[in-house]
């Protein structure tokens, strides 16, 4: 039996996930036919509608490297897309199947964008899911201190107390990279 190698990334990913937004708009510009992955991360959302029409399917499908079209368009911050994806059915709680399995709520709080991880709360995301070595969003928000954010996980059922696999709660997060106003928001929520 003969290995068949994972085709690789599109240019247009390549390009997006490497933040370089001018190739991005190059590419963009000769009207490629976006497959839900390219348009989910570069915030075509009339293309990820007109896919979902077409194909309902494709909502909770995994791209080759393993992510998804709800995690890409939470992660590039594409709000109507988000949207879009969720009035489509789009499962609030898939993981990506790459190493970091996470959750578009990870990619939300990674990417800074509460207004987006409001949304996915708001449908029902599970704050508690734990990514690559066990980390949940609570650890993301610790690490970038993102307290508005974890006023919303705390409001959602965030365990402030949750600990990866080595052990460490969000507060040892917040303590290791400085974060001393989110450890001390923590302290004051119940951490440990």
């Amino acid at each position: 039996m003969a290995l068949t190698a994972t085709p690789p990334v599109s240019e247009i990913l390549q390009a997006k996930y490497r933040g370089n937004n001018a190739r991005v708009e190059e590419l963009l510009k000769a009207a490629p036919a976006l497959n839900i992955f390219e348009a989910a991360a570069t915030g075509q959302t009339a293309r990820v509608r007109e896919l979902l029409i077409a194909n309902p399917s494709l909502v909770n499908t995994y791209a080759p490297d393993g992510f998804h079209p709800l995690g890409l368009a939470a992660f590039f911050g594409n709000e109507t897309t988000v949207e879009a994806l969720l009035q489509a059915g789009a499962d609030v709680n898939q993981q990506s199947r790459e190493a970091m399995k996470v959750s578009a709520l990870h990619s939300a709080a990674a990417a800074l964008r509460p207004d987006i991880a409001g949304m996915l709360l708001a449908k029902g995301a599970n704050p508690n899911l734990r990514g690559e070595t066990g980390m949940t969003v609570f650890h993301v928000v610790a690490v970038t201190s993102q307290i508005d954010l974890a006023e919303m996980l705390l409001k959602h059922g965030g365990d402030v107390n949750a600990k990866d696999d080595a052990g460490k709660t969000p507060l040892a997060h917040a303590i290791a990279s400085k974060k001393d106003a989110m450890g001390a928001w923590l302290r004051e929520h119940g951490a440990r």
